[in-house]
């Protein structure tokens, strides 16, 4: 259960991870907390389907992949490193 802001979004989808209300909605979150509590095998399913996309998409092995392909890989092919640190340098 949370919020509908920024970064969380992103990793809740509603009613499939997990549950979403507006911030600051706290008859909107009552009911949702209630609804959940009187669905048990609903709970579950969410639950599990929380814990897998944690594990396969949160994993330190996922997030340390994203990086290199985000940030690393793009440095390394970058016409400013392909020239070289010691071209410009007069040392």
């Amino acid at each position: 259960m949370s919020s509908t802001v920024p970064g969380v979004t992103d990793h809740v989808v509603e009613g499939v991870t997990g549950y979403l209300v507006p911030p600051g909605s706290s008859e909107e979150l009552a009911k949702k907390m209630v609804a959940v509590l009187e669905d048990s095998s609903g709970r579950s399913a969410v639950g599990a389907a929380a814990l897998r996309h944690a594990q396969e998409q949160l994993s330190w092995k996922v997030i340390v992949c994203q990086l290199i392909k985000r940030v690393y890989r793009p440095l390394l092919t970058s016409p400013v490193l392909a020239s070289g640190p010691a071209s410009s340098w007069t040392g």
